[in-house]
């Protein structure tokens, strides 16, 4: 409380001295003290020692005023200049609540510039569950932590290779480990260059690309330093096949790979959901993940009970929101919301209007519902989810009702184009802006286009694809704001409608879709240059919805790494 600091402060009824290593001392109660200090307590009912009034600590003034502070108090000033200071004092005088409170802050403070010296400090200090934190930062920001800083080339052997060879080190590609590699060595090459085999070992070779693997590492002038059975097994992983994924059956857990990997793909930051849609004629309630880094497809069975089509999903802090949709006969308002991490299912506040063929953004806390179907007519009505109240409020509308058309957010503004009103298939586009509730047209697409795609990507607009009222379209347009023009792009190596895209590892991921004769599972990406073909969905299907997770804690259940330990374990 409040009025025992001010006891402490106007000096009454003190009865000891704390004194700090510059000699400044304190005046303080032996009893505050010892109610927050296993030290203080120790020190104060020790009946053996000369004089429990006096104490000598070994911390300057500034540190004591703040454990001092903390003890009358239950709170005091941490700062990022003081924190470690703060941390080893409390830790040695056993002050429990200041260590929660300074961890606390650490926690919050964590960055690249900070992350491994947190962790290396915590460790120190016992402080487990945020040494831990720490160093999933780091490995979640690797790259960033290894260009903007020096600290990874000063660290150990036994810290570079636990850190280089973790699973989930997350890295794009093989060969940012190859360079970390070389660098260390090469930061002190007479000493290191007995380490190769083992900094070697850490990179994961069948990930990377063959030429790369020849033009860099086997000339890497410490390669003759490499033990030769290391060497083979590289060679043995660079020259394997492509891994292959069987899932036994819909309803099994299994999954067979062949071959196994001599390495095994690291556990990705971003996971793809692909969730629902329309398949084998039905709608499903079937949803698959996408591992990047094994380029797999994946069954998850934590579905839904509610098969949904033409719906839309958006994700959230972790959380995946699937709003609306189409079962074959009903067309709903409901919105349901997964948690990846704990694999649960729960139903969120509905729509005013049922929609399917919805087009879905999120902006500012709000998730948009726009437009779409209700079973009757096409709408030109929107709606907004407040995702921390749990409710929905309408906004206002588009200047025309529209079904099948996509949206995207790009500078605070939600833009939507092209659709099916009832009887065209369209190119209008428009813009809302929320800070004054009102829908403006821009300039229309250059070609007609419903169940498209809207993405903002590299400072553009991409509209992707859709059906043009006569054939399924493989072409792209892209719009910036500054130029009102929509331009040519370089078209997909499929033409589809009623598929999804989402924004992975800074390309535009595309799956799915139908071609104009049959739901299909194919996907690709664009890195601003080309498309490129991706492995396909396991299961056949258009009118799905897809979304991006990034930093799930339980990544790997959802990954290559996840379904591997699942097969051991029942075969176990």
């Amino acid at each position: 409380p409040t009025v025992w600091n001010n006891i402490r402060q106007n000096n009454i009824f003190s009865d000891a001295v704390v004194e700090s290593s510059d000699k400044t001392t304190f005046r303080v109660h032996r009893v505050i003290l010892a109610a927050s200090s296993d030290y203080f307590r120790a020190v104060f009912s020790n009946p053996l020692r000369e004089s429990s009034y006096r104490v000598l600590v070994d911390f300057p003034s500034d540190i004591v005023d703040r454990l001092i502070e903390f003890c009358y108090t239950g709170t005091c000033k941490v700062n990022t200049d003081n924190a470690e200071s703060l941390l080893a004092a409390a830790d040695e005088l056993g002050i429990v609540g200041l260590i929660e409170l300074i961890c606390s802050f650490l926690q919050s403070h964590i960055n690249v510039k900070n992350c491994w010296r947190t962790h290396v400090f915590c460790k120190t200090y016992f402080c487990g569950k945020l040494a831990s934190e720490a160093r999933r930062y780091l490995l979640d920001h690797f790259l960033e932590f290894f260009q903007e800083g020096d600290e990874f080339l000063t660290m150990s052997k036994d810290e570079a290779v636990d850190l280089l060879s973790d699973d989930f080190l997350n890295v794009r590609r093989e060969e940012h480990v190859f360079i970390a590699v070389d660098k260390w060595i090469r930061h002190d090459v007479e000493t290191r260059l007995e380490y190769a085999s083992d900094l070697l070992s850490c990179i994961r070779v069948n990930f990377m690309p063959r030429s790369y693997y020849l033009e860099n590492i086997l000339r890497a002038p410490y390669i003759g330093h490499v033990a030769q059975p290391v060497r083979n097994l590289m060679n043995k992983a660079i020259n394997a096949p492509p891994i292959k994924l069987k899932v036994l059956s819909a309803s099994s857990h299994k999954c067979l790979v062949d071959p196994a990997p001599l390495f095994p793909p690291r556990v990705p930051y971003n996971i793809v959901f692909a969730i629902g849609g329309w398949s084998n004629g039905l709608p499903t309630n079937c949803i698959e993940t996408y591992d990047i880094r094994a380029n797999l497809w994946f069954p998850c069975h934590k579905r839904d009970f509610l098969a949904r089509a033409y719906h839309g999903v958006i994700c959230v802090d972790n959380l995946i929101y699937i709003i609306g949709g189409f079962n074959g006969s009903l067309h709903f308002n409901s919105v349901r919301c997964f948690d990846p991490v704990f694999g649960l299912w729960s139903e969120k506040s509905c729509m005013h209007r049922s929609r399917c063929y919805v087009s879905c953004v999120e902006l500012g806390g709000y998730i948009y519902a726009i437009g779409g179907y209700d079973g009757n007519e096409r709408l030109n009505q929107v709606e907004r989810y407040n995702i921390l109240n749990n409710q929905w409020e309408e906004v206002a509308p588009m200047k025309r009702p529209r079904s099948d058309a996509g949206a995207t957010v790009f500078r605070n503004m939600i833009y939507i184009a092209g659709g099916f009103n009832g009887h065209d298939v369209l190119t209008s586009a428009e813009v809302y802006d929320p800070k004054i509730d009102i829908w403006t047209s821009i300039v229309r697409l250059n070609h007609p286009r419903s169940g498209v795609s809207l993405i903002t990507y590299k400072g553009f607009i991409y509209a992707l694809g859709g059906f043009d009222g006569h054939e399924r379209l493989r072409t792209v347009e892209r719009y910036h704001p500054d130029f009102h023009t929509w331009d040519q792009g370089v078209p997909m190596r499929i033409p589809r409608s009623n598929f999804s895209c989402t924004i992975l590892e800074d390309v535009i991921f595309v799956v799915g879709g139908f071609n104009g004769n049959v739901p299909i599972p194919n996907s690709e990406y664009f890195d601003g240059t080309n498309w490129y073909p991706l492995a396909p969905m396991e299961i056949h299907r258009s009118a799905l919805a897809i979304c991006t997770v990034s930093g799930l804690p339980n990544a790997e259940i959802y990954s290559f790494a996840g379904k591997v330990q699942s097969r051991i374990s029942r075969k176990s």
